[in-house]
């Protein structure tokens, strides 16, 4: 299911009855705070939630433990993805234009992520991103400055090349 709205959509509260839903592309929210409802999709495996500004609270996402594919898009409230932690299958994940964001402990032990995007979130520092790659050494990371780290550990390509 795609939303796309500049409406005044504060919560998903009217969204509980579907939860059976695999897919859900929430983009352009600019008024959307609150995601609570999303804890009862057990069965998404791929979330998009972008151009939602006031979102600083992502706790709803841990119990949705067949999340595969997960994009937050200008989050600018966002400061942690602690409650990712327990997505063991998440395998890729983009944090874009999440520029409160100010760590990435709670991706550290996500050992199945494969494609990692963090791209104008910057709260964060190189050394936090760092540690995702010595963490998550199998795991192709985009960084804040554009690079590209691909599994290996050595390997460094920036978008220049």
């Amino acid at each position: 299911m795609e939303i796309y709205t500049t409406s005044p959509l504060r919560d998903l509260s009217k969204f509980t009855a579907l939860s059976s839903l695999v897919a859900l592309d929430l983009y352009d929210c600019p008024n959307l705070t609150n995601i609570d409802a999303l804890k009862d999709m057990k069965g998404l495996t791929k979330l998009r939630i972008g151009r939602a500004p006031g979102i600083s609270n992502i706790d709803a996402l841990k119990g949705l433990k067949t999340l595969k594919g997960l994009e937050l898009s200008s989050c600018a409230a966002l400061t942690n993805v602690d409650a990712l932690r327990e997505l063991k299958v998440l395998k890729v994940l983009g944090l874009v234009g999440c520029t409160g964001l100010k760590n990435l402990d709670g991706i550290l032990g996500l050992t199945g992520l494969e494609n990692l995007d963090v791209i104008g979130c910057h709260g964060l520092t190189n050394e936090a991103v760092t540690a995702v790659k010595v963490a998550l050494p199998n795991t192709s990371i985009r960084s804040p400055d554009g690079d590209l780290f691909t599994p290996g550990g050595n390997t460094l390509i920036t978008d220049q090349e």
